[in-house]
Formats: structure tokens, sequence, C-alpha cells
């Protein structure tokens, strides 16, 4: 997923416009829409290739985590922090804010 973020200075994080792989530029609740889609579509193919978890190591998995234990982890990332597999900057998710969850 190609995904540039314009923000309109240095030192503002307002973000003003996202553009597509396409070349579309995507604002307000249409470029979070977008950025929902995209997200669910890899995690989806990303389920299609894990392979199934036994029941027995199951029992270790780590349980879903509130809001709060999001922010507090979200406030430890740096901003400049590289992309992960999702291609989503870290930068980004925090200027949406919480309609970016």
């Amino acid at each position: 997923m190609a995904l540039r973020c314009c923000i309109r200075n240095e030192t503002s994080l307002e973000q003003s416009f996202i553009t597509t792989a396409q070349g579309a530029r995507l604002e307000g609740d249409e470029a979070i829409e977008y950025i929902r889609t995209r997200v669910t579509e890899k995690f989806q193919q990303r389920s299609t290739l894990c392979t199934t978890i036994d029941k027995d190591e199951s029992s270790g998995a780590m349980a879903p985590f509130s809001q709060r234990e999001w922010e507090r982890a979200e406030k430890r990332v740096p901003s400049s922090t590289s992309t992960g597999p999702d291609g989503i900057p870290i930068r980004l998710i925090k200027t949406l804010g919480p309609k970016s969850k």
C-alpha cells in the first residue's frame, strides 16, 4: 500500500489529506474510511496466510487491550518510527487520533 501523508507544516501535526497509490486525494472521513478498509484488507490477507493455532497453544494468547492501554503504548512510540507491515505511519495514526483506531 503506497500512502502519502501531507502535513500542513513541519511544526503542526494537523492532517490535511492523504494521496492513494492511484493518485486520488482523500480528506476527512473519506481518508479515514480508506485507511480502515486498507488495514482490514491487510489483516484478512495475513490471516489467510497464517496457520491455525492449536487449542493448547491458544491458551497463552494475548487478551484484548483497553483504549487506555492503547494510548499508553502509542505515546511510547516516536512519531519518526518507520512504518510497519501495514504501511501506515505511526505519525498518521497519532494525527488522526481516536478516529483511526
